[in-house]
């Protein structure tokens, strides 16, 4: 059985909800207005008594008309479906009482002749003068084919047998009688000869090669529903307007002392409303990616649009994911239990570097700050601020490569100027060995001494872990096993005590002040412990709050004869203590004599140089 009609009962249901959709964008249209009101002059509207009271009827009636529009749908329906059977039953039982009377007559043959045919037409078109058609609209229709043409031999209407005008085989206006000529049999909604929209049955008569047709215009089976629609609405209209009457006078009291309470909360609600398009507002557009997670599971729950180009994940993609989903590190310093626990104390945010990664397995650096908010629920959620920092990590270890490569560089140099210095150290010695006087021989050999003095200083340098500060009280130690050596100390006779503070220096500042070091140690070596006198030699050094470094050299020797005075010495070694410490280091020395000698000088540290140390 064709199924037209139960598809156009549904399309008419269908029809009938979508008559809610402009009531909906009514609706829509009326709060968009509202909005837009209060965004441009700022003014409160309330709605007014007839308002509400013109919408519950509206309401009321459109659902009363919804339910009874769908009753009398679905009821229609049933009536078209029950009429096409009734249709189909009607001219399939004449189709098969022709053709048993065809088989049993007189001229029983598949083949009849002409004038049997004729003749049996004939009694048929009599038959049906006989009785009255179905409905007022209804048809039957008796025909066959010849040629291209589609002759009717009988069209029975009301009370009047007519023989309609040929048509067309192929003509749109002839549809049912043509299925029924070609052999078919069912039903359909269509356009028949008359150019009627019809419901028609039809039959093949294949004893005598005709088609049978019965059906009757839709709008005859329609009419009971219309009428019954015009009366659905009626009632619902009086039963509408009726109960908003009641309504009206039952909540009249109510709505009057509702007025302020729902002034206040439209105030209450523009406010909320105006927050949250601010919040929105500032989520979706922050210049850094932001999200919401869950604390318990670490789910995602609302990300904005920075974050999802920052990943190249949509929005729905990331939503479906957790935390450690795009976390590719596996140390717990910065996974969500860690921050979350950072978190429980007194700390309002929590800060750290991740490494995430994107949809297409890249990763990418980012800082991640949390912060909790509570929202009600059990766990609250976490605000995450995600900043990406890959272009700062990227300039990071291309400086890191260029410091690595520097700090070679200066390791090399270092190296070599030691290796130099030693060299030099030891064409000095090769030149001492062939003086024969020793007062010659022993300048050469000071030189020497302040030549491995400064090749020291790059020796610690180079093995130091920090090129651009010499660790002085390690370089003074060293300084003074190396002039021990020197000068044949015996370390039970003469002790050397470094008592100095964590002091760095620069180079610029090492070299002199090693140097002054260096001619203060070889002078209590050499003339403070005469007749293997023993002793002790101090070193210590302090550094004040501004920077400024303060050294002290004390012997408990034989002490500096009264007639030497440094300002006026003659010795080389003296003159270059006082030129160092006063013209290169800027700084200042004094000389005492109680119990032995002892130096005291100081000098200011470059600003940067402090800053390092």
């Amino acid at each position: 059985m064709n199924v037209i009609p139960v598809h156009r009962v549904r399309g008419v249901r269908a029809g009938v909800e979508d008559e809610k959709v402009p009531l909906e964008w009514s609706f829509r249209g009326l709060v968009g207005t509202t909005r837009r009101v209060e965004a441009t002059g700022g003014e409160r509207r309330a709605m007014t008594a007839r308002t509400r009271l013109l919408l519950l009827i509206l309401i009321m009636a459109v659902g009363t008309l919804t339910v009874a529009g769908s009753a009398i749908i679905i009821l229609h329906g049933v009536a078209v479906t029950e009429e096409r059977e009734e249709l189909q039953d009607m001219v399939r039982s004449e189709a098969r009482l022709i053709e048993a009377v065809t088989w049993t007559g007189p001229v029983s043959s598949v083949h009849m002749g002409g004038r049997d045919a004729a003749a049996m037409i004939a009694k048929i078109v009599e038959a049906h003068r006989a009785y009255d058609a179905f409905g007022k609209t209804g048809e039957f229709l008796l025909a066959r084919r010849e040629g291209d043409r589609i002759v009717y031999l009988l069209r029975h209407r009301s009370v009047r047998v007519e023989t309609p005008s040929p048509e067309d085989f192929n003509s749109e206006l002839a549809e049912p009688m043509r299925r029924a000529l070609e052999g078919r049999s069912g039903s359909m909604i269509g356009v028949d000869y008359r150019g009627a929209k019809v419901l028609a049955a039809y039959e093949p008569v294949r004893v005598m090669n005709l088609g049978m047709v019965a059906e009757i215009d839709l709008a005859e089976v329609r009419a009971p529903f219309v009428r019954a629609g015009l009366l659905t609405v009626g009632i619902t209209l009086f039963v509408v307007f009726a109960g908003a009457a009641l309504f009206v006078r039952v909540t009249n009291p109510m709505i009057e002392g509702l007025k302020d309470h729902s002034s206040r909360l439209e105030g209450m609600v523009g406010a909320l409303r105006e927050s949250e398009e601010r919040y929105r507002s500032t989520f979706d557009g922050a210049p850094v990616g932001v999200a919401q997670v869950a604390p318990e599971d670490g789910r995602f729950r609302r990300v904005n649009r920075y974050l999802c180009e920052m990943l190249h994940f949509e929005e729905s993609e990331l939503l479906g994911l957790r935390y450690g989903d795009v976390d590719v590190q596996e140390d717990e310093d910065g996974d969500l239990a860690a921050i979350v626990g950072s978190l429980q104390g007194e700390r309002p945010s929590y800060a750290v570097e991740r490494q995430w990664r994107r949809k297409d397995g890249s990763t990418v650096w980012v800082t991640v700050n949390a912060s909790p908010v509570q929202d009600g629920s059990a766990h609250g959620y976490l605000v995450l601020v995600v900043k990406d920092i890959s272009q700062r990590k990227r300039a990071e270890e291309v400086l890191k490569r260029s410091l690595r490569e520097k700090e070679v560089l200066l390791r090399e140099i270092h190296h070599r100027v030691k290796n130099n210095m030693q060299v030099v150290s030891s064409l000095l010695n090769l030149q001492a060995r062939g003086i024969g006087d020793p007062k010659s021989r022993e300048v050469f050999e000071e030189s020497q001494s302040r030549v491995r003095a400064m090749a020291l200083i790059h020796e610690v340098l180079y093995s130091s872990g920090d090129l651009s500060r010499i660790d002085l009280p390690r370089y003074l130690r060293a300084l003074a096993v190396s002039l021990g050596e020197m000068y044949g100390g015996d370390s039970d006779r003469i002790r050397v005590k470094v008592d100095v503070e964590d002091i760095g220096l620069g180079l610029d500042e090492t070299v002199p002040c090693g140097l002054v070091i260096h001619e203060l140690l070889a002078n209590s070596y050499k003339y403070a412990f005469p007749n293997g006198r023993g002793g002790e030699i101090d070193i210590e050094g302090t550094q004040d709050p501004d920077g400024r470094v303060r050294l002290v050299v004390r012997d408990d020797g034989v002490g500096m004869p009264p007639e030497v005075d440094l300002a006026t010495a003659g010795t080389m070694g003296l003159q270059l203590v006082k030129g160092l410490i006063e013209n290169q280091l800027g700084g200042d020395v004094e000389v005492e004599r109680d119990g032995g000698t002892c130096f005291r000088f100081s000098f200011p540290v470059d600003e940067q140089t402090w800053e390092d140390g």
